[in-house]
């Protein structure tokens, strides 16, 4: 099969724990092993490879998360220290310093949910190599799917409703482009000016808890993106029978 250009997504796998990483090509080997599907028809086998794949990008989904929770913990914890400094230097408010205690403590429920997440994945992954529930698998390697831009017409001859997640995919893939090398750095910088000019008492506390607010909000979406790339990609893949993700 002939592909067009290549809608590349270069983002790079998560981190879990310090674990070493796990790759896909190797827990889709052992599942098929594991099941009877391996000698079955490619119909089956296709089935197993989807459930797998679905779960390991799920699991690096939230993996990618929680990195990024963190890093939006570490960034008010900095605006924390600079609005407590602020007050104990008379030229801040003591409520500058309670609000971001409070940002901080209203990121611990998400955390908590996709540690929740996590376990679930590694549960069901585990499942579907035949392994015991709480076996370590490590952090998912490599980067984010390739999308070969198959040609709307070899979809719709592959299979029904393939061109459908094609294009949602390659809307995903756009979308993320825009996220990752305009909105995320702009988004960054702007928290950084307005936290310097915060601490230089040239910006107010709400500027910056505002600045800050866009950045997370833009990191969050980038994460989603990524997930809807993957996920349509892997409709995609089970509706042809072409191996997109590796």
């Amino acid at each position: 099969m002939r592909f067009a250009a290549l809608l590349c997504l270069a983002a790079t796998g998560v981190p879990f724990a310090a674990e070493p990483p796990v790759q896909l090509d190797l827990l889709v080997q052992e599942a098929l092993r594991h099941s009877t599907a391996s000698a079955a028809a490619p119909i089956e086998q296709r089935k197993i490879v989807s459930r797998v794949k679905e779960a390991y990008v799920r699991l690096r989904h939230a993996g990618r998360v929680q990195e990024t929770i963190e890093r939006e913990r570490e960034l008010l914890r900095s605006l924390l220290r600079v609005a407590e400094a602020r007050y104990s230097s008379g030229k801040g408010l003591e409520q500058d310093a309670l609000k971001a205690q409070l940002q901080i403590s209203l990121l611990e429920p998400r955390l908590i949910e996709v540690q929740s997440e996590m376990h679930a994945g590694e549960a069901e992954l585990n499942a579907l190599l035949g392994r015991p529930p709480d076996s370590i698998l490590g952090r998912p390697a490599g980067d984010a799917p390739k999308m070969p831009a198959i040609p709307l017409e070899e979809q719709q001859a592959n299979a029904a409703g393939a061109s459908t997640d094609y294009r949602t995919a390659q809307v995903a893939a756009a979308q993320w482009n825009v996220y990752e090398r305009t909105i995320l750095p702009q988004a960054r910088f702007a928290a950084h000016a307005s936290l310097v000019a915060y601490e230089s008492g040239a910006s107010d506390f709400l500027s910056v808890l505002a600045d800050y607010a866009a950045l997370i909000d833009a990191e969050k979406k980038r994460d989603d993106l990524e997930l809807d790339l993957s996920l349509a990609v892997l409709r995609i893949e089970e509706l042809t029978g072409v191996e997109l993700i590796h």
